[in-house]
C-alpha cells in the first residue's frame, strides 16, 4: 500500500547536496550494485549498434592495416568517401549555428513591450556569452563532425560547483549508456554517464563535500592482478560473450565512475523519486546521492497531496538520422555508407593490384635457357646476349604468368559505387563550388542547389529542436544558480545581465539558427538570379548589387557606388508646366479662402442678431420691472409674499433676459399670483372690475394705510425717476429687497 508522500522531508532532501548521509550502508551497497547491473542492462542492448559503429569509424579514421592477401604488402587503399560527406555537413551547418558569435537567443512570448524585448536580449547576450566562454563552441565543431558519422551524439549542461559556472559536456555514445529500446532520452528510466576520474579528482570533490569518503583501490594493483587471473585462464571468456561498449576504452589510470540519473524511492513511501547515483564501478561505492527535483517540481492534486515529480533533465541528444526500426539511437553516414565504401575499397585495391602484378610480371623459365643467376639490370637502349639451345627463341623459354588488365567493368562499377555514395552523403558538384557544366543557366543551378540542400534541412531542423532543449536547460541552471556566479555583481552593475532576468517565464529560448537551411551556395545561386535580371530597364540594378555585395559579405557596400549625377535642366516646356499648375493652384487657394471668409460673415451676422435680441429682452425686463415698482408704491397694502414674488420675477428677468425669451406671459403669470395672494390674506390691494385705478382698503380693520420699508421706497424712487432708461441697479436693488 502507498503512503503519502512527506513534503516536508521530500524538500529538505531537495536542498541537500549528498544524501548519502540519510541513507543506510546496506541499502547504499544494494544501490551500488544495482546501479552498476542495470548499466550492463542497458549496456547489452546496443551491442549490434556498435558493431557497425566500430567499423565504421576504421574506415572514417583511415586505418591502414598491412594486407597479406592476394600478395604481402598488397594495396590497401580507403576511400575517405565517409569523411569527405561529415566535413561537408560541419562546413555548411557551423555558420549556420553560430552567426556573428551568437548562438542563443530568447524569443517572446506574447505580446512584446520595450522592457520584454530589452529583457530578451539581455538574456539571449548572457547565454551567448557563456557558450563562448565555455568549451560548447569547440565542443559544437566536433560534435558537427561526429554527429554524421555516428549518427547519435549528447550534450550535458551541469552546474560545476568547483568552478561555480554552468558547464557544457559533449558525450560521445560509447559515453552514454540508455536503453535502446527508449523513444526518447526524456522518457529514460536511467541514463548513465560513464566518467573516467583520476584519484585526484575524486579527493577535491570528496574535500568540497560532493562524494563521500570511500576506500579507493589501487587501480596498478588491480590491472596486475587482472592480467594474472586471465593467464592463469581462472576466469577464460566465451567466444560467444562480447566485450560491453563502454567498456571498449579503459584506462588503467582512471577509474571508471557512473553517473546513472534514475529513481529511488529513499522516503520508503512507495513512490520512487528523481534522484542522481554516482557509483565508483570498480568496488560499487556509492559515493553521492543528489536530488534531481525542487519545489516547483511537485505535481498537486486537489487534496494539494503530491501525486507526481518532474525530474530536472540535463542531456539533449542530437540524432542525425533516426534509425528505421524505431530504436533510440540513430544512423549517420558511417552506417548509411559502411557497405557502399567497404565494396568500393575493395574493388579500387583489386584494381590497383591488377596494375602491379600486370606491370612487375613473373612466369617460369627454361632451365635450358642459360640466363645470369639474380637480377638483371638494363640500362635504357642496353642489350645484352644470352645462350639459346639450338633451333629455339628466348620467348619458347620464357611462359609470363597469364595477368590480366585492370578491369573496365570493375572501374565502371567503381563509378557507380562512388557517384551513388556521393548521392546519399549529398557530395554534389554544385555544393562543392565545381560547375557541372559550362554556361548553365542560373534557375538551373538555383534549382539543384536547393535539391541537394534538402536533406540538410531535415536534418538541420532536428539539430535546431535538439539545440532548443539543450538552451532550455541551461536557461533554468542561470534561473536556479545565478545568485552563485562569481561575475554577478560585475553582470549586474553594468546592466549586462540581471537575476530578475531569469525569473520570467514569457521567454522562448531557441538557437538563432534557422532551421531552414540558408547557405551560402544557395545565397550566391539566388543572386545570380538577380544579376541577370539586372540588364532589364525596369530592374533596379543599384538596389540589386547592393543586396550582391551583402550576399559577399562586404562592409559599407553604399561607397562602392558612385554619386548620382546631379538632375538636367527643366526645359521650357516643362517650366510652363509647372508655372500653369502653380497658376491653377493659386486661384484654387483664392476660391477656398473667398469661401471661408463668407461663411465667417454669416456667422458674425448670426451673432450679432443673438446680441441684438439679447439686449432688447434686457430692455422689456427692465420695463417690466419698472412697471411692478410703480405698481408697489401705490399698492395700499403690500405682503412680504409680494414683494418675494417681486424679487423672483426680477430674477427671472434677469436670466431669461440673455436666452432671448417672451416676458410678457412672465409678467402676467407673475401679477396673477400676486393677486390671488393677495385675495388668499384677506386683504390687501384690489383692482376694479371696470379697470379703473386701484382701490386702497384697510388691511385687517387697521386704521390707515401701512408705510414701505425705507430700503424699497428709495430702491423703487430711482428707478420711477427714470421710466425709460434700462436701469441694471434697480432691478438688482429690486431683487434684494
Amino acid at each position: 500500500m502507498m503512503d503519502k508522500a512527506d513534503e516536508k522531508l521530500l524538500i529538505k532532501y531537495s536542498k541537500e547536496i549528498n544524501l548519502c548521509e540519510y541513507v543506510d550502508k546496506n541499502k547504499l551497497e544494494k544501490i551500488g550494485r544495482d546501479v552498476v547491473e542495470s548499466t550492463k542492462e542497458d549496456d547489452t542492448t546496443r551491442t549490434e549498434w556498435f558493431d557497425t559503429y566500430n567499423a565504421a569509424l576504421k574506415i572514417a579514421k583511415q586505418v591502414n592495416d598491412t594486407k597479406t592477401y592476394p600478395f604481402v604488402n598488397s594495396s590497401n587503399v580507403k576511400i575517405p568517401l565517409i569523411l569527405v560527406g561529415c566535413v561537408q555537413f560541419n562546413a555548411r551547418i557551423l555558420p549556420e549555428i553560430i552567426q556573428m558569435g551568437k548562438a542563443v537567443q530568447a524569443q517572446i512570448i506574447g505580446k512584446p513591450t520595450s522592457e520584454l524585448e530589452a529583457r530578451s536580449k539581455r538574456v539571449g547576450d548572457h547565454m551567448s556569452l557563456q557558450t563562448a566562454q565555455s568549451t560548447w563552441n569547440v565542443d559544437t565543431d566536433r560534435m558537427l563532425m561526429l554527429l554524421p558519422l555516428v549518427g547519435t551524439v549528447f550534450r550535458k549542461w551541469t552546474y560545476d560547483a568547483l568552478g561555480r559556472r554552468a558547464a557544457s559536456h559533449l558525450c560521445l555514445p560509447t559515453e552514454i549508456i540508455v536503453n535502446n529500446d527508449i523513444s526518447s532520452i526524456e522518457s529514460a528510466e536511467r541514463i548513465t554517464h560513464v566518467l573516467r576520474m583520476t584519484k585526484n579528482e575524486i579527493v577535491e570533490r570528496t574535500r568540497y563535500g560532493l562524494f563521500r569518503e570511500v576506500e579507493l583501490l589501487d587501480l596498478k594493483k588491480k590491472a596486475e592482478a587482472d592480467v594474472i587471473t586471465f593467464g592463469l585462464n581462472i576466469n577464460p571468456i566465451n567466444d560467444d560473450e562480447k566485450v560491453l561498449p563502454s567498456e571498449l576504452e579503459n584506462d588503467n589510470n582512471k577509474y571508471i565512475v557512473y553517473e546513472q540519473h534514475c529513481y529511488l524511492d529513499l522516503d520508503e513511501d512507495g513512490y520512487k523519486e528523481p534522484y542522481i547515483v554516482t557509483v565508483i564501478k570498480e568496488n560499487n561505492e556509492v559515493v553521492r546521492i543528489a536530488p534531481r527535483f525542487d519545489e516547483n517540481s511537485f505535481v498537486y492534486n486537489a487534496k494539494k497531496e503530491i501525486v507526481k515529480i518532474n525530474p530536472d533533465n540535463y542531456f539533449a541528444a542530437h540524432i542525425f538520422i533516426p534509425a528505421p526500426d524505431g530504436t533510440f539511437l540513430g544512423i549517420g553516414f558511417g552506417q548509411l555508407l559502411l557497405h557502399i565504401s567497404s565494396a568500393a575499397n575493395s574493388i579500387t585495391n583489386n584494381l590497383i593490384d591488377a596494375g602491379t602484378l600486370s606491370n612487375l610480371k613473373a612466369g617460369f623459365i627454361s632451365k635450358d635457357l642459360r640466363l645470369p643467376k639474380g637480377h638483371m639490370e638494363f640500362l635504357p637502349g642496353e642489350w645484352k646476349q644470352v645462350d639459346v639451345p639450338y633451333g629455339q627463341r628466348v620467348q619458347d623459354s620464357i611462359f609470363p604468368l597469364p595477368v590480366s588488365e585492370p578491369s573496365q567493368a570493375l572501374m565502371s562499377l567503381l563509378t557507380f559505387l562512388i557517384d551513388f555514395g556521393k548521392q546519399v552523403a549529398n557530395i554534389n558538384d554544385i555544393l562543392m563550388g565545381t560547375p557541372s557544366a559550362a554556361n548553365m543557366p542560373a534557375t538551373s543551378v538555383v534549382a539543384l542547389v536547393e535539391q541537394g540542400t534538402k536533406i540538410y534541412n531535415s536534418i538541420l531542423k532536428r539539430l535546431y529542436e535538439s539545440l532548443r532543449t539543450e538552451f532550455n536547460i541551461l536557461y533554468k541552471i542561470n534561473k536556479k544558480y545565478f545568485s552563485l556566479y562569481p561575475k554577478k555583481e560585475v553582470y549586474t552593475e553594468s546592466g549586462f545581465v540581471t537575476e530578475e532576468d531569469y525569473t520570467d517565464e514569457n521567454f522562448n529560448i531557441i538557437p538563432v539558427a534557422n532551421p531552414a537551411l540558408g547557405t551560402d551556395a544557395v545565397r550566391l545561386a539566388k543572386m545570380q538570379v538577380l544579376l541577370q535580371l539586372a540588364q532589364d530597364p525596369l530592374i533596379n540594378r543599384q538596389e540589386v548589387y547592393k543586396r550582391y555585395f551583402d550576399v559577399l559579405g562586404m562592409s559599407d557596400p553604399d561607397k562602392l557606388f558612385s554619386p548620382p549625377p546631379p538632375p538636367p535642366p527643366p526645359s521650357a516646356e516643362d517650366i510652363l508646366k509647372q508655372a500653369q499648375a502653380k497658376y491653377l493652384s493659386m486661384q484654387t487657394a483664392e476660391i477656398q479662402m473667398k469661401a471661408e471668409l463668407e461663411a465667417l460673415s454669416l456667422m458674425v451676422k448670426e451673432k450679432q442678431a443673438q446680441a441684438d435680441a439679447a439686449y432688447k429682452g434686457g430692455q422689456l425686463a427692465n420695463q417690466r420691472v419698472q412697471a411692478i415698482s410703480d405698481m408697489a408704491k401705490t399698492e395700499a397694502v403690500t405682503s412680504p409674499q409680494d414683494v418675494k414674488s417681486a424679487s423672483a420675477v426680477a430674477d427671472t428677468a434677469k436670466q431669461q433676459s440673455a436666452l432671448g425669451v417672451d416676458y410678457g406671459d412672465v409678467f402676467q403669470q407673475t401679477a396673477q399670483e400676486i393677486s390671488q395672494n393677495q385675495l388668499q390674506q384677506g386683504g390687501g390691494q384690489s383692482y376694479n372690475k371696470g379697470g379703473g385705478e386701484p382701490q386702497m382698503q384697510q388691511a385687517g380693520g387697521g386704521e390707515g394705510a401701512p408705510q414701505l420699508p425705507p430700503e424699497l421706497e428709495s430702491a423703487l424712487q430711482g428707478v420711477s425717476d427714470n421710466k425709460n432708461a434700462v436701469s441694471p441697479q434697480g432691478v438688482v436693488e429690486a431683487g434684494k429687497l
